[in-house]
């Protein structure tokens, strides 16, 4: 298993790490990578990079250098996630407290 492969003429590089719990869209920070990947320089990859095509166990970034050559790198990787911001559809009035913001409230003489 490698954890980053890259195929020659793209900028695609897919990330192998198992359940890493990621969501298209997040973003993912990447460090300690010592070498080369199929021609795009380490400086790059050891960046901050959006996630996409998720599965259970691999990921892709896109950067912007295209693949000289079909490659892989099993060395030392740091995956930093950020936290999931949650769902992009909103779900209104599910649950406690969770209904939707009342505007225009007059609360005693005040007019919030």
């Amino acid at each position: 298993m490698s954890l980053l492969a890259t195929t020659s003429g793209s900028k695609s590089v897919l990330v192998t790490i198992n359940n890493h719990g990621a969501f298209n869209g997040d973003y993912v920070q990447f460090s300690m990578i010592s070498s080369s990947v199929g021609g795009i320089p380490a400086s790059e990859l050891n960046a901050s990079h959006e996630v996409s095509n998720v599965t259970t166990n691999t990921f892709t970034i896109t950067v912007a250098t295209t693949a000289s050559s079909t490659d892989s790198y099993n060395g030392d990787l740091k995956a930093q996630f950020d936290i999931h911001t949650g769902n992009a559809i909103n779900f209104n009035g599910y649950g406690w407290d969770a209904g939707g913001i009342v505007t225009g409230k007059q609360i005693g003489r005040a007019h919030v």
